[in-house]
């Protein structure tokens, strides 16, 4: 879909329901910090027997907590991406909505389903999640990235960690609905963590460029 090249006026409609992100990459820096504390201590407790059900109910906290930040951070930009005249809607919103495009395209798709993020994704910005990864990457190798600081070093890079992503979200939604209880090492759970992370960062980089007032 057509929209304009650089910075683009956002007006921020109120929502008491829902306060959107208004800025993505100190938001994605204060979360990563609280995960990376959740992270070290699942740590510390891998090889301790006696406190398994500490580390279980941390896991659980982590994976839950990652998918929130993840779902938070999408209908956010889904919020500002509707609220940007310069971008056509007409085959994703119904008519009616033109004077609250933001709240209605925020709420209009599940921002807890990967799949369904980054097909839309595609579909409003005409642009590919697993291209821009390789680029954000080839550019993190070899030039060095503004926002590696949210990116967990020494685990695969998402274009060999997209099962670990997915995976993510399978788990998350197994322990809310099913009472499942994930036997996950520290290392699958910071794959999954970091992949999940990385996709933000992608999407932060060259997905939306907003100047939010």
């Amino acid at each position: 879909m057509k929209q304009q090249e650089g910075k683009r006026k956002v007006n921020l409609k109120k929502n008491s329901d829902f306060k959107p992100i208004k800025r993505f990459h100190w938001f994605l820096i204060d979360e990563f910090r609280d995960i990376r504390v959740l992270l070290v201590e699942i740590q510390s407790l891998e090889d301790k027997e006696t406190d398994l059900i500490i580390k279980e109910a941390l896991i659980k906290y982590t994976i839950i907590k990652t998918v929130s930040i993840f779902e938070n951070f999408f209908k956010s930009m889904a919020f500002h991406i509707g609220s940007d005249i310069s971008i056509e809607l007409d085959k994703v919103l119904k008519k009616g909505f033109e004077e609250d495009r933001g709240s209605a395209l925020a709420h209009s798709y599940p921002h807890s389903n990967p799949k369904m993020v980054i097909a839309m994704y595609k579909k409003l910005l005409n642009r590919d999640m697993v291209d821009d990864a390789q680029t954000y990457f080839d550019n993190f190798n070899n030039e060095g990235i503004e926002h590696e600081v949210y990116h967990i070093r020494r685990i695969p890079l998402l274009s060999r960690n997209w099962d670990n992503f997915y995976r993510l979200f399978e788990y998350r939604n197994k322990i809310i609905h099913e009472g499942f209880s994930p036997s996950v090492k520290y290392s699958e759970l910071r794959n999954m963590v970091g992949a999940t992370f990385d996709v933000m960062a992608v999407a932060q980089e060259y997905g939306w460029k907003f100047d939010l007032h």
